[in-house]
């Protein structure tokens, strides 16, 4: 009788044992994916910051034609528009290649992606072209706006009040 309830004190400790280690491991998964939508909330910040910033550089002067040529010019607000839309850009592309990483069964499966490949997933939300008129660079970036508040509402990263703004937008 004392061998047998040695073994089942053993075998108790070990099942304890495992029950820690499993814990152990459940929390460091959800930690990643708690860190994750962190950094994809921090990047979704980034980018409606930057949308609202190059919605406040719109203008006559800074799209179209005037803001295609102006924005070879250092120091106007065409070339500031322009940098500001390689950020955001950027970013989306970035997105988009994460988004087909996680995607796929090998997780890099990409192989090496050409210039015109990025440009293509820079532009999966809309278009920002300076070149574009005024009203439909301002539609894009709307677009790209909504896009990312919509990851950061579903992430429920959005503070209180504006989440509120966000849901009554949307009515």
């Amino acid at each position: 009788l004392g061998l047998s309830q040695q073994r089942v004190g053993l075998e108790g400790a070990r099942l304890g044992i495992e029950r820690q280690k499993l814990a152990t491991e459940q929390a460091q998964l959800v930690q990643a994916e708690v860190g994750k939508i962190q950094n994809a909330a921090n990047k979704a910040n980034i980018v409606t910051s930057k949308v609202d910033e190059a919605l406040g550089m719109l203008g006559g002067t800074t799209t179209g034609i005037l803001g295609a040529v102006g924005r070879f010019i250092p120091g106007t607000t065409a070339r500031n528009l322009k940098t500001t839309l390689d950020t955001i850009k950027a970013n989306i592309g970035f997105d988009e290649l994460n988004a087909m990483r996680e995607a796929s069964k090998t997780g890099g499966a990409l192989g090496s992606i050409t210039e015109r490949e990025i440009e293509l997933l820079q532009s999966t939300i809309s278009s920002l072209d300076i070149g574009q008129s005024q009203a439909q660079l301002k539609k894009n970036l709307g677009e790209v706006k909504t896009k990312y508040e919509d990851m950061l509402a579903k992430a429920g990263m959005l503070p209180d009040t504006e989440y509120q703004e966000y849901l009554n937008s949307r009515r």
